[in-house]
């Protein structure tokens, strides 16, 4: 009895033994096969589309893996009548072939954008290797251009690290694939993007980009980008210059806010035969900066204060619903917000509309910290 039980256990231990090589043996393959996939493909990080006259040039920036110890960046361009022959051509000029399963921004060249990046987004939305939270982005000028400063950054993710830093801590409003797909196809909407430049040989974020459809049509300031942003999602970050205009020094004449917390809400005050809406805005702020003529040490000082920037917001966001109305664009999303609200609801109709919607504007300021009062 005690031999069979021995057999036993010793059978059993060698059964567990072999599962647990083969679990190592798995473990190895899987790497060494990892290894081999990464040294024998290009990975294409960041990619750029022009006009190139009649033609489209694509642009991409990669990460050269092979080179241990050293940075590379390899960028590559070619010219083709078609989106969809880009990448064929560019694997004619690369000894591996080139996945863009890690691509990190996509930049539309400013007259490709003027064109419609239509072709592009449907590709984008349709490939199952790309990732949600890529960034698309549009350049003031070719995107060649723009791609071939970053180069000598020597990061090919710089554009991408570049955009989600100013999402997270900075102006922009969030923005990545899924919610630019968001806002170019759904109705009432229109889609906005990062608008970038260069100063003094370096890359920087101006504003955004504003899209009618698939077009770009007009920009707006990196200021104006955190007003949008306020409007369109609860912004913790951001920084805010007001000007005061009251003092024959500009350069110390501002009061610096930034935002701690913010929420908006809508209401459809009527549909027909123009629609009205209301936006009530609750703005949480801390003071960075004021002039030294300026004393906030009481509370009556402080709530004189308070009126006086939610007037400013008041005024300053009428203007940009103004700006986006004159240039028949809709990155707040108005037009969806209308149509939330309306059993019956045509897009063309809403544009004819849309230059006439009403818009009243309450804003509640609050000083919740001030780092720097006299």
């Amino acid at each position: 009895m005690i031999g069979m039980r021995t057999r036993f256990l010793e059978r059993g231990a060698s059964i567990l033994a072999k599962i647990f090589l083969s679990l190592v043996l798995c473990v190895c393959l899987t790497a060494c096969g990892e290894q081999k996939i990464v040294n024998n493909i290009r990975l294409v990080h960041t990619i750029g589309y022009d006009m190139a006259g009649a033609n489209i040039k694509g642009t991409v920036l990669m990460g050269d893996y092979k080179k241990q110890g050293e940075d590379d960046i390899l960028l590559l361009d070619t010219v083709s009548n078609s989106e969809f022959d880009l990448m064929p051509r560019l694997n004619t000029k690369t000894e591996d072939p080139i996945e863009y399963g890690q691509l990190g921004v996509v930049l539309f060249g400013k007259k490709f954008s003027k064109r419609g990046v239509a072709l592009i987004m449907k590709n984008l939305c349709g490939d199952p290797n790309i990732s949600s939270r890529m960034h698309l982005a549009v350049a003031d000028m070719d995107a060649t251009e723009l791609l071939e400063i970053t180069r000598q950054s020597k990061n090919s993710y710089f554009l991408s690290d570049l955009i989600e830093q100013n999402v997270k801590k900075g102006n922009l409003p969030r923005n990545n694939l899924q919610i630019s797909l968001f806002n170019f196809y759904g109705k009432g909407r229109d889609m906005y993007l990062p608008h970038l430049s260069q100063e003094r040989g370096n890359v920087k974020i101006d504003g955004l980009a504003l899209f009618r459809k698939d077009k770009y049509i007009t920009k707006i300031n990196i200021r104006d980008a955190l007003l949008l942003k306020l409007l369109i999602e609860n912004a913790k970050n951001g920084s805010f210059l007001v000007p005061l205009g009251e003092s024959k020094d500009p350069q110390n004449d501002f009061i610096l806010l930034k935002f701690l917390d913010t929420n908006v809400k809508f209401k459809l005050e009527k549909r027909e035969p123009t629609p009205s809406i209301s936006l009530h805005l609750k703005m949480d702020t801390q003071i960075k900066y004021v002039p030294n003529k300026m004393s906030l040490q009481s509370n009556e000082e402080i709530s004189i204060f308070e009126k006086r920037m939610a007037a400013y917001f008041e005024q300053e966001i009428q203007r940009l619903i103004s700006f986006a109305k004159n240039n028949n664009v809709d990155p707040i999303g108005l037009g969806d917000f209308v149509r939330s609200k309306s059993e019956k609801w045509s897009s063309s109709d809403f544009q004819e509309k849309y230059s006439k919607l009403e818009t009243h504007v309450d804003v509640e300021f609050k000083v919740i910290q001030s780092a720097y009062i006299h």
